[in-house]
């Protein structure tokens, strides 16, 4: 479960801007094919802003939860973590 969530989170971050643009354009889109009148510039800024702020919070949601499973992954690390590798010991140090 983790793991999808990860990919689904790191999806979402890298095209949340484009996500949001694609669906401003097909609102805009909408909007403009059905005239309303003079509700016209008021659906557009809410539906704008309802879309828009989604996406944020979605975005923010995401990367919080990126940064703490960053962290919780590091409960079962594998044991080659703790090694030190071989060449740092050739390395004079002062």
């Amino acid at each position: 479960m983790e793991s999808v969530l990860w990919k689904v989170t790191c999806i979402f971050t890298a095209t949340a801007a484009y996500s949001l643009l694609l669906v401003a354009m097909v609102i805009y889109g909408i909007t403009r094919l059905v005239r309303i009148g003079d509700a016209d510039e008021v659906v557009e800024l809410i539906t704008f802003d309802i879309v828009g702020r989604a996406v944020l919070y979605g975005l923010i949601f995401c990367r919080i939860y990126i940064v703490v499973e960053a962290f919780v992954s590091l409960r079962a690390v594998p044991i080659g973590v703790y090694l030190t590798p071989a060449w740092i010991q050739m390395i004079p140090h002062v």
